[in-house]
């Protein structure tokens, strides 16, 4: 029996609260999904284009996307997406 949309976007709300820490980027996330399925739906480049994911910190885009794959099913690639170029010191 699938969720109610009250359960399903609790569901969103524990999802995020286990796997993003800033306040701000959960908000972000719940500004663009309104329950857990909407997250499970979405391809890459649509979740990357309505997050702006390339701006997130490394190390939170990476853990924020390995728990994407996770709940999406995927088998998260090693590297789940190229980091930026950095500048040269």
């Amino acid at each position: 029996m699938p969720l109610s949309d009250a359960d399903s976007a609790r569901a969103l709300d524990a999802w995020l609260q286990e796997h993003l820490g800033s306040a701000d980027r959960r908000a972000a996330v719940r500004g663009v999904a309104d329950r857990l399925e909407d997250l499970t739906g979405v391809e890459y480049d649509d979740l990357d284009e309505a997050l702006e994911l390339s701006t997130w910190p490394n190390l939170t885009r990476k853990r924020f996307l390995t728990a994407w794959h996770r709940l999406k099913g995927d088998a998260a690639p090693a590297s789940v997406t190229p980091d930026p170029p950095r500048a040269a010191p």
